[in-house]
């Protein structure tokens, strides 16, 4: 069995030669033999024989024939478990790939995110500073607006005498008592 398994061929090969052989020895046989009466008996002895050896060497052939295709079959399992495994390993692969593509996908994301939430931070400290910086605007310029005002009529002089009288129901009546103006010239 294991020389039929190194070379299968080579193994019908040889006893389809032994089947011949033996089938020219019987045929030798039979024309050397003296006797007809005995040499009938012989010639149908070796002529079962050998019909006997061919129809084994036919079994044999199928049964050579048979593992051969089992063989066959065997190699193809196995080129196809090959192509299964290495469909395996490219779906495992795949399946890497694609985890490294999601977890690429989630830093992009939060890194997105975190410039989303700075550039919320930005504006609200311009938005704020804006506001602050009007408010220090307004009260600059009331600022110098009041100190102009009060330059400019600092040189006018006006007296005024606000008398209040409590009456008895509670209503303080206001009276001026005196008022003077002087006229003033604008500095320029």
């Amino acid at each position: 069995m294991e020389e039929f398994q190194e070379n299968p061929s080579s193994n019908s090969m040889n006893q389809l030669v032994l089947h011949e052989q033996r089938n020219q020895e019987v045929a030798h046989v039979s024309n050397g033999v003296a006797n007809p009466g005995f040499n009938q008996s012989i010639l149908d002895t070796f002529e079962r024989s050998v019909v006997e050896q061919t129809r084994s060497n036919y079994l044999k052939e199928v049964e050579l024939s048979l593992i051969m295709k089992r063989l066959q079959m065997k190699q193809s399992q196995l080129a196809l478990t090959s192509h299964a495994n290495l469909l395996e390993k490219i779906k495992i692969s795949m399946g890497i790939s694609k985890a490294s593509f999601e977890e690429e996908k989630l830093r992009n994301k939060m890194q997105n995110m975190k410039h989303v939430e700075l550039l919320k931070r930005c504006l609200d400290l311009l938005v704020t500073s804006l506001i602050i910086m009007s408010g220090f605007l307004l009260y600059g310029a009331s600022i110098y607006s009041y100190q102009r005002i009060t330059e400019a009529t600092s040189t006018c002089t006006s007296t005024f005498k606000i008398l209040v009288d409590p009456k008895t129901s509670g209503i303080f009546r206001f009276r001026l008592a005196y008022a003077e103006l002087s006229l003033c010239s604008p500095n320029p």
